[in-house]
């Protein structure tokens, strides 16, 4: 039987499916508002590596409160499942974006870089490296501004937290996007500020 509900989430249709869950349109019954809600398969909500890895997106997204970062709403757990609700971003990723559009303007492109720019630095002055930053992870709102997601192997303080560092990676272990990574994540090394600027270029 699909899931219905979870948490004061009413969930409305699929958004997308990807090796960390599903996403869905939900309804916060209580409000009313369309929110994102992200929802680790029970499965995987009982498995101890999984189920901290998204605790660790839930962990990192919270006080990351700013224009250019998709806002985490609010997480729990129900029904056997982890689920987190972030603000709903009305647009398609910049990926989708470009496949469907192919040539872009340069000043479109000028805008996207300083919008990314704008949420990494925020993130970047408060300690955390996404590590995970391509296409497929900047949505675009309806007012054509980017926002930064999915920060499920994002680093604290240029180090996992203590309690996260094995469920996350092993030592020595790769974590990222093949062809958006820097070469030291790619040797297993630790990833910098740098290593997301090299990223976005």
């Amino acid at each position: 039987m699909a899931l219905q509900k979870l948490g004061p989430y009413r969930l409305v249709s699929l958004l997308g499916q990807g090796g960390m869950g599903a996403v869905y349109e939900g309804i916060e019954e209580s409000t009313g508002d369309r929110v994102a809600v992200k929802v680790l398969p029970s499965v995987r909500s009982h498995d101890e590596v999984f189920a901290k890895r998204f605790e660790s997106e839930i962990a990192t997204l919270i006080p990351l409160n700013h224009p250019n970062i998709v806002h985490i709403l609010g997480h729990g757990r129900d029904q056997g499942h982890l689920f987190l609700a972030m603000e709903l971003v009305d647009g398609p990723s910049l990926y989708d974006h470009f496949r469907k559009k192919r040539v872009l303007p340069w000043a479109e492109v000028v805008g996207y870089v300083l919008d990314i720019c704008k949420g990494l630095k925020f993130a970047h002055d408060r300690g955390f490296i996404h590590r995970d930053l391509k296409l497929g992870n900047l949505l675009l709102d309806s007012k054509g501004q980017v926002k930064l997601t999915d920060f499920g192997i994002a680093r604290y303080g240029g180090v996992e937290r203590d309690d996260l560092r094995e469920a996350i990676t092993a030592p020595g272990g790769v974590v990222g996007t093949l062809d958006y990574m820097a070469p030291e994540q790619l040797r297993g090394e630790a990833a910098s500020v740098r290593s997301d600027l090299y990223s976005l270029g």
